[in-house]
């Protein structure tokens, strides 16, 4: 396995940042905003789901649907398992992904 490229680490740290930031937006929002916020949440937390299945190379597992208020958790557990799988094998492409999929979640859901 190649190694990581100059940087992984920071980014690396900057994707576990952005993934605290999100989670605390979710929580915070209101259930009048969960209305509008919920469907991009949920494709959220399967992408996350995704990246963290190839990080770790194993078969997919569908993601249970999922009250509003556990969706909060779920973004964070999920995320948290796939940057330690990032972590333990790195990943250049996933990890982009990962970061990227973060930043699009935390700009909808403003």
């Amino acid at each position: 396995m190649a190694e990581p490229a100059a940087g992984y680490d920071e980014r690396l740290e900057l994707t576990e940042a952005e993934l605290d930031r999100l989670t605390r937006r979710l929580r915070s929002l209101s259930p009048r905003a969960w209305q509008t916020r919920r469907a991009y949440v949920v494709e959220t937390l399967r992408a996350l789901a995704e990246i963290g299945r190839a990080a770790e190379r194993r078969d997919a597992y569908v993601v249970p649907d999922l009250p509003d208020y556990a969706l909060p958790d779920a973004v964070a557990v999920i995320g948290r398992d796939a940057l330690e799988a990032l972590a333990r094998t790195p990943v250049e492409q996933l990890l982009d992904r990962l970061l990227s999929e973060l930043r699009e979640a935390l700009d909808s859901t403003r």
